[in-house]
């Protein structure tokens, strides 16, 4: 018999199950504090009032810095995984219209 061994990043599982299970719940029923909330132990940093409305998709949090005032509309990607070292920084004020895709490049942080 073959084992393989297979290395799970814990940072990976807990950043998907939070942001599905969190994700999918509308504004109006209370999903935009709640994501808020919980969003905060996920990522970098997460300014004051942050908006991120549901069907927002978020991989590699850890790497991604969310300034005041930022609005994130539904459908937006934010994707900074690959490599510890990414970065996405949004600053204050930005706001992500619908559809927005940002993915960062390979060790992006300098």
């Amino acid at each position: 018999m073959i084992l393989i061994e297979s290395k799970i990043n814990p940072t990976y599982v807990q950043e998907r199950l939070l942001t599905t299970l969190l994700g999918g719940i509308p504004n109006i029923l209370l999903g935009g504090p709640l994501r808020n909330f919980v969003y905060r132990s996920l990522f970098a940093r997460i300014g004051k009032s942050v908006n991120i409305q549901h069907c927002v998709e978020l991989l590699g949090t850890p790497c991604i810095e969310i300034g005041d005032q930022v609005r994130l509309a539904k459908d937006v990607q934010i994707n900074a995984s690959g490599n510890p070292n990414n970065r996405v920084y949004l600053a204050n004020r930005v706001k992500l219209q619908r559809g927005v895709d940002i993915r960062s490049l390979h060790n992006t942080h300098k």
